[in-house]
């Protein structure tokens, strides 16, 4: 029966407008909050990541280096890598499923300073013993002089590994 009812308290005195009307479900309700996933989801511009591949390089190669970790994006290591790479596939594609004797034979395409370590096609036991130790003195990694190229260094090493397993395999039979 009153006409003019009396207005209910306001629990919030000091409300404060809200700047969209009608909120998308997708909108962060907290832009500020850490735990927000709108600043993965801005583009590298506004995040200021759009300053390249190598300021992101030096980015994780300092990380890198502060933690200890040993590796960096150093491109002369990297280029050392993909040649060490590249001579492991070439000496494995070299030596995959041949002979002993095969391998002593074609050595030189390799390493051309082991070339003398050839076969012939009647050589006895004693022979091929001879050459293998010939061939492993020559491409030994301790018997590489220290000025020799890398790449002539890791094709030594590899050639060496794989002689030694060729005769193990051999010697298993």
């Amino acid at each position: 029966p009153n006409p003019n009812p009396e207005p209910s308290p306001n629990p919030n005195p000091n409300p404060k407008p809200d700047p969209s009307p009608n909120p998308s479900p997708d909108s962060d309700p907290n832009p500020g909050d850490s735990d927000s996933s709108s600043f993965w989801d801005s583009s590298e511009e506004e995040r200021g990541l759009d300053q390249g591949d190598d300021a992101d390089a030096t980015a994780v190669g300092a990380v890198a280096e502060e933690l200890g970790l040993g590796f960096g994006l150093d491109s002369a290591a990297q280029e050392d890598d993909d040649l060490e790479i590249e001579v492991e596939v070439s000496v494995r594609a070299w030596a995959q499923g041949k002979r002993l004797r095969h391998l002593l034979n074609t050595i030189r395409v390799l390493l051309p300073f082991a070339d003398d370590t050839a076969l012939g096609p009647d050589a006895d036991a004693r022979q091929l013993k001879k050459a293998f130790f010939k061939a492993v003195r020559r491409c030994h990694p301790d018997k590489m002089p220290p000025n020799a190229p890398l790449r002539e260094q890791l094709t030594a090493q590899y050639v060496f590994n794989a002689l030694v397993d060729a005769r193990d395999a051999e010697g298993a039979r």
